[in-house]
């Protein structure tokens, strides 16, 4: 038999210690394998394009590799896992709702691809250092709320911040790229076309915020 999905809720709650998964698939649903509480290495092939909503959520995943044609990550797809370490492949678009939120991860490598970061996506996480990549368009509400980030960049490409986006966070100084030196937290032509509230950063008045042309 030549497995090229795997459905939806399959082996949701099984005490699954290894996970092999062939070559032919390329899908992964929703809450595939959530509460695998045993679950610790997971190899994703290359032939895999879609990982669903809650795929693995609540599993101690400790050793993720994603392979490389992975385009679309759902929301809560490893919420909770273990991982400290994780690289994301070039072919990803989108990372959804609370996909990594209360994730251990320390590092993370964001692919030139990424377009989208949904709501929650990294909220309460422990990163302290991250690189946002030029095709990123949009970062959701709450998307890194409560985050341990200190310092961030973000590039001239997005152009829809969501509220409380980066709500609560340990971020000492922001840079903010192409919208100009002054009021570049308005929105407008050149600017944002959208952006949430003024605790979208944190700081009630925008202090430590640099806006570069």
């Amino acid at each position: 038999m030549t497995v090229t999905a795997i459905d939806d809720f399959v082996f949701e709650n099984y005490s699954i210690t290894k996970l092999v998964l062939p070559n032919t698939l390329t899908r992964i649903g929703d809450c595939a394998f959530i509460n695998s509480t045993s679950l610790k290495k997971v190899i994703i092939p290359d032939s895999v394009t879609f990982i669903g909503n809650g795929a693995f959520a609540y599993a101690p995943i400790e050793q993720l590799k994603l392979g490389s044609s992975v385009q679309t990550i759902d929301d809560y797809a490893f919420e909770l896992a273990t991982i400290t370490s994780l690289t994301l492949p070039n072919t990803l678009t989108f990372i959804g709702e609370s996909t990594f939120e209360n994730a251990v991860l320390k590092t993370l490598k964001l692919p030139n691809s990424l377009v989208t970061i949904e709501s929650g996506a990294f909220s309460h996480s422990v990163l302290t250092e991250l690189t946002l990549p030029n095709s990123l368009q949009t970062i959701g509400d709450k998307a890194f709320q409560y985050s341990t980030l200190s310092t961030l960049t973000i590039p001239s490409s997005v152009q829809t911040i969501g509220d409380r986006a980066f709500r609560k966070s340990a971020l000492e100084s922001l840079i903010i790229q192409g919208k100009g030196s002054s009021n570049c937290l308005t929105t407008g032509s050149g600017k944002f076309t959208s952006l949430g509230t003024d605790e979208v950063f944190g700081w009630k008045d925008g202090e430590n915020i640099v806006c570069e042309p």
